[in-house]
């Protein structure tokens, strides 16, 4: 599928996202199916009502870091889309730039300790770039800060992060070369100098050419994963809308079973009792927790079919 394309829900303009019919804000919507051609012609010829659409109700292109009144004014977003879990709207581009960045500078920095743990000279190597990327991210996050949040900042970090490419790469040619790790000459010997080399040319033209518009571009050339879920390891999908009166529910009928055992004195069917009879009675007992919690209060963190 292409790309730059408009949305394909009816009224939307926002652009697609990647490989998909329907923009961020539609994501997970199945597209309606193509008008026939009466109701074409019926649109075509019938006045547009006045009534708003319910998608200009609200002013949804708002963030949460443009608002106080939102979240407390501060967007939370995975690095793998951009989009903010609580305004629903993708993030001002120059801080998902930075998450990006920093994140691939983690991922080098592990496959950098790989490919030198399993090498003779691996013992005296101790990577120089983990201290100066550590440097570079109060200096990224305070890069021309004057310029307030959006596209043209985004533009400046990438140049500025770009300009790196250079002294980092010479950094760590010197560094292998001082732990004894071949980075010259062909075949296979400096192939950890040729593996580091190639993933750090990667990692710069990434970041040289990232659609700043996010339309044209995937998280999955940035090395990254679909979440499945936020914030659990469940493998059920997150749901973003939640259900939190659902889980109140089931936290206070767990508190209301406690007090009810608790002021009938059913613990005390436990005296005078033991083997089979004491297992059997702590099965009773703690069914009723059991399924209100299933039912309600880890049901209501998960989405449900």
């Amino acid at each position: 599928m292409g790309v730059g394309g408009p949305c394909s829900v009816e009224g939307c303009n926002r652009h697609h996202m990647y490989n998909s019919p329907v923009c961020y804000k539609h994501k997970g919507e199945k597209p309606p199916p193509p008008p026939s051609k009466k109701t074409k012609q019926e649109t075509e010829t019938e006045p547009t009502p006045s009534k708003d659409l319910w998608w200009t109700e609200d002013d949804e292109t708002q963030r949460c870091d443009d608002n106080p009144d939102l979240h407390y004014g501060l967007c939370e977003f995975d690095t793998y889309d951009g989009i903010c879990f609580h305004c629903k709207n993708l993030v001002h581009p120059d801080l998902h730039l930075i998450h990006l960045i920093h994140n691939d500078r983690n991922r080098f920095l592990n496959f950098e300790e790989d490919l030198a743990e399993g090498e003779k000279w691996g013992g005296h190597y101790r990577s120089r770039l983990s201290d100066i990327w550590k440097e570079f991210e109060g200096r990224d996050i305070m890069f021309e800060a004057q310029l307030g949040h959006g596209a043209a900042r985004a533009e400046a970090i990438q140049k500025l992060c770009y300009a790196d490419k250079e002294h980092i790469l010479s950094v760590l040619k010197e560094n292998l070369s001082k732990a004894g790790a071949p980075t010259e000459g062909e075949g296979i010997e400096p192939w950890v100098w040729n593996s580091l080399e190639g993933d750090l040319e990667e990692h710069f033209e990434m970041i040289r050419d990232w659609d700043i518009t996010r339309v044209n571009w995937s998280p999955e050339e940035w090395h990254l994963e679909k979440p499945l879920t936020r914030g659990s390891a469940s493998s059920k999908p997150y749901d973003e809308e939640d259900h939190p009166f659902v889980r109140i529910i089931g936290v206070f009928l767990l508190a209301a079973y406690g007090l009810f055992v608790w002021e009938e004195g059913l613990l005390n069917t436990f005296e005078g009792t033991e083997g089979i009879v004491v297992e059997l009675l702590c099965i009773g007992y703690l069914v009723p927790p059991y399924i209100i919690w299933s039912a309600l209060i880890q049901s209501g963190n998960l989405s449900r079919d």
